[in-house]
């Protein structure tokens, strides 16, 4: 400015230097790059008009004013990097830059770049053009082959640049990069007309003209106090070994990349390792700091590297990325939004190997964040998808999001997990750790919603001592620790070594898949709507509740004692050493199959316990304590290896089948609607016992024993290798009985009383009798309503056939309603009233004989052979045939 208030101007067009006015003001807007501006004094007057010549001697003049102290050019750089320095009419420091490369890029090396609060100007322009700071200034002359694309302002000190105004660049808008390897201090900067800027602490890298990128290996920038203003910046770069952002910073395109790095000019970045440790806080936001711009991207590299915001970091546009080698910290907001609802736009983005939350994470969008451990006691929520990949998940907050998929080794919830939209909910993780409420929480005030459900996957551990509702879980690992917690799901698929419910409850509105070491559900309750398939090496169910629509269970042993084991279709219990139903309940409204799934080892405790089968029981066995109740509807079948002795009642609605290796004793009763089926190594029927059916009951054993009642409404039959004996209170009963034995004893009883009870042989229509030797005595009956039949063996139509060796009736009584066929060996009645019916013979005579069986020889009374009825009693309505030995 000179004494008229006027500055001179270079004109371009005709290498004059013209006097204009000099009261430009902050403000005002740039003239087009090129244009000339002129207040009315024309260029070509001749009071006015200088030679280029002339105008050099100015410039040099003009290089080193005391107002231009806070930039200075660094004069050990190659002369074309040396830019001039001068000053505005309204005393701001103008930097008329070099000469741009081929590639437009124009080098610019400094002493010393500081800014103050009234700004600088770089000068783009050749011709005359009008600031927004300084109002018009003069073209610069190092531009006459054009105007630079980018101008980097390279600073060689040993102290940082401060900027604590604005920097404009005048005439063309071009990046703006400033690079000080010694750092960078902004309070109160900010960038004029710039398309870019770049702050740096590396060294530029340049090649074939063209600016490449950045070597950034130390070196700090701050931002204190007034910030930092690019928002009029297309994009903004911060590069540096540590970033400290403790006031605010505008941008639209904000992206602070930290540590030892070579950073290409697009941005691309490669860590480099200098053997030193990473900085703490490689990227610091104070309470006071903030970064607002339309994308935010914060990256910390290095091993350890970490990065903390405690203020503001605000993107209202395109999203937040914040990626660190190290540490996240996070006690401020992060907030991604958009004003024109671009949800895609407005995401969050974390990637890191660790991030701690206390603040609040919020995206308009969606939200991803990929880290070795998570540390939530804060909010993290989305409107959109909430994306969780992680080792270590510890909430103590709340975690929300239309849609939530998580998946992690370790989840720890003490806090809110939400899904706020329709869809289902995927968690995954190895363990998970909840005393919180997770999933669909019921109405009454429940504090977490996940409108589809919850999907739960765990790879190792899930100690659950809140709520978790969800549509699936999937859970693997070594403990899956539910005690005292509750999980409601659609499903569940559990594998681990133990499955701890003591006092938990699991329900499954779907089915349920467990293999397991240990389920432990020690008064709990696990409840399953469909098919549950539990494999496990033990089973502890004390005083617990399983529920199933379906059971299938494989286990070495099961304690059911005092439990509750209830399927709505079918049971199907594969054990191998030992059930323990003492007190327990077993019942399925179809089948129940309890199969030795071992090498007949599995020994069955019942004391006061019921196994019951709406449809059909089948149990398989080494043993069974009987001392409990077993039914089922339709069919029952109970095979053993080892002896059983019946205390307490089995029964079947149709068909009840019982086989034993070892011998049956029974004093309670074994009944079937239909068939009864009993085969043992020996049987003994006690006084109380009773063998029933409604048409077929049918016993097998080396030695039968009955002092009880067998007895059917149809067939009795009775086959036994040795001896059946029905002694004193023995009752064999049916509409047809069959005995086969190789000794049938038929006998009496006295009671502890003193008094004799005679057992009893009786069909309602025939009675058969195949044995070897017949002994019916002390009041016995052999007795057929019907008819009678006794030889030495049964057919198979259970008819006597053959001879027996001997009949002994002594005492007691055989009978027929009708006919009586009796074919023995030997036959002795004694002490009998034997009477035989007299019918006319075809001469008209009364004859009265006997004949043997078989033979045509025939004995008239008192003349042939010799029979001895002297005790016995033989008696016949109709006709008798007997078959006695003969005398001689």
């Amino acid at each position: 400015m000179n004494k008229t208030g006027c500055k001179v101007i270079l004109n371009s067009t005709d290498n004059t230097l013209t006097a204009v006015a000099g009261n430009g003001a902050r403000g005002e807007i740039n003239a087009p790059a090129g244009t000339a501006v002129s207040d009315g004094l024309t260029p070509g007057t001749p009071g006015f008009r200088m030679r280029t010549a002339a105008f050099s001697v100015l410039l040099a003049a003009a290089a080193g004013p005391a107002w231009a102290a806070g930039i200075q050019a660094d004069t050990s750089a190659p002369s074309n990097q040396q830019p001039t320095v001068l000053q505005t009419a309204n005393g701001l420091p103008q930097v008329n830059i070099q000469t741009p490369t081929a590639g437009g890029v124009s080098v610019n090396q400094y002493r010393q770049f500081d800014v103050d609060r009234q700004g600088a100007v770089l000068n783009n322009s050749r011709r005359t053009v009008q600031t927004r700071q300084a109002g018009w200034i003069q073209g610069n002359p190092w531009l006459a082959r054009g105007e630079a694309k980018v101008i980097v302002n390279q600073v060689n000190s040993a102290d940082p640049s401060l900027l604590g105004g604005y920097i404009e660049v005048a005439g063309r808008r071009a990046e703006v990069v400033l690079a000080n390897p010694a750092g960078i201090q902004a309070n109160g900067g900010g960038f004029i007309h710039a398309s870019g800027v770049t702050l740096s602490t590396g060294r530029p890298l340049f090649d074939n003209g063209r600016l490449s990128g950045f070597r950034v290996r130390d070196g700090n920038i701050s931002i204190n106090g007034g910030g930092l203003d690019t928002a009029g910046a297309d994009y903004t770069r911060i590069l540096a070994r540590t970033a400290q952002i403790h006031a605010g910073v505008w941008a639209q395109d904000l992206s602070v990349v930290a540590g030892a790095n070579d950073v290409a000019a697009d941005g691309r970045h490669t860590a480099v390792s200098d053997g030193r440790p990473a900085p703490a806080a490689a990227v610091d936001t104070a309470q006071l700091g903030g970064m607002y711009a339309g994308r935010i991207t914060l990256i910390a590299t290095g091993r350890g590297s970490a990065a903390g915001n405690a203020g503001q970091i605000f993107a209202a546009a395109g999203g937040v990325t914040l990626s660190a080698d190290g540490k996240i910290g996070n006690s401020g907001s992060i907030v991604a939004a958009d004003s024109v609802q671009n949800s895609t736009a407005a995401a969050v983005s974390v990637q890191t190997a660790d991030f701690a939350n206390s603040g609040t994470v919020s995206s308009q969008g969606e939200t991803g964040i990929l880290t070795r451990n998570l540390d939530n006691s804060g909010l993290i929520t989305s409107a959109g998808g909430l994306r969780i990949r992680t080792q270590n998940l510890d909430n103590r907050q709340t975690l929300q999001g239309a849609r939530l998929d998580m998946e992690t080794r370790r989840l720890d919830n003490s806090g809110r997990i939400a899904q706020t939209g329709m869809q289902e909910l995927a968690v995954a993780a190895d363990s998970l750790i909840n005393s919180g409420l997770t999933g669909q929480a019921p109405e009454d005030g429940g504090s977490i919603t996940a409108g589809g459900g919850i999907g739960l996957s765990t790879q190792s551990r899930l100690p659950n001592t809140g709520k978790l509702y969800l549509t699936g879980l999937n859970a693997q690992g070594s403990l899956l620790d539910n005690r005292q917690g509750t999980i409601i799901t659609r499903r569940a698929d559990i594998t681990a070594q133990t499955w701890d419910n003591r006092r938990g409850s699991l329900q499954s509105a779907g089915s349920l898949h467990a293999a397991l070491q240990n389920l432990d559900n020690r008064n709990g309750r696990i409840a399953v709507n469909q098919n549950a398939g539990i494999r496990a090496q033990n089973i502890a169910n004390q005083n617990g509740q399983i529920d199933t629509g379906r059971l299938n269970a494989q286990t070495a042993r099961l304690d059911n004692t005092e439990g509750r084991i209830l399927s709505g279709g079918s049971t199907g219990l594969h054990i191998s050493d030992g059930l323990d139903n003492r007190n327990g309940l077993i019942a399925a409204a179809a089948d129940v199959q309890i199969q030795d799934s071992g090498r007949q080892n599995l020994n069955i405790r019942n004391p006061s316990g019921e196994i019951l089968a709406g449809q059909n029981l089948g149990i398989q066995a080494g043993s069974l304590a009987a001392q409990g109740i077993l039914a089922a509807n339709r069919n029952l079948a109970v095979r053993l290896k080892n002896s059983l002795t019946l205390e307490q009642d089995i029964r079947a609605g149709e068909s009840l089948t019982l086989k034993t290796e070892g011998g049956l004793n029974n004093s309670h009763t074994l009944e079937g609607g239909r068939s009864v089926l009993v085969e043992a190594a020996n049987i003994d029927n006690t006084v109380s016992g009773r063998i029933q059916s409604g048409s077929d009951t049918r016993l097998k054993a080396a030695d039968i024993t009955n002092r009880g009642l067998i007895n059917s409404n149809g067939l009795t039959l009775l086959k036994a290798g040795g001896t059946v004996s029905n002694t004193g209170t023995g009752r064999i009963y049916g509409d047809r009985v069959a005995v086969e034995a190789e000794k049938l004893l038929n006998r009496g009883e006295k009671t502890a009383g003193g008094e004799t009870k005679a057992a009893t042989v009786a069909a309602r229509r025939h009675l058969a009798v195949g044995a070897g030797k017949i002994g019916n005595q002390d009041g016995a009956k052999l007795s057929g309503e019907g008819s009678l039949n006794i030889g030495g063996r049964l057919d198979n139509h259970h008819q006597a056939s053959g001879t027996a060796d001997s009949l002994v009736n002594a005492g007691a009584v055989i009978e027929a309603g009708t006919d009586a066929r009796i074919s023995v060996q030997s036959l002795q009645n004694v002490n009998a009233h034997f009477e035989l019916e007299e019918y006319p013979a075809e001469t008209g005579g009364q004859i009265k004989e006997y004949a043997r069986a078989g033979e045509a020889d025939r004995y008239r009374e008192g003349r042939d052979g010799h029979y001895d009825n002297s005790q016995g009693k033989k008696t016949s309505r109709r006709q008798a045939s007997i078959s006695p030995t003969a005398a001689g």
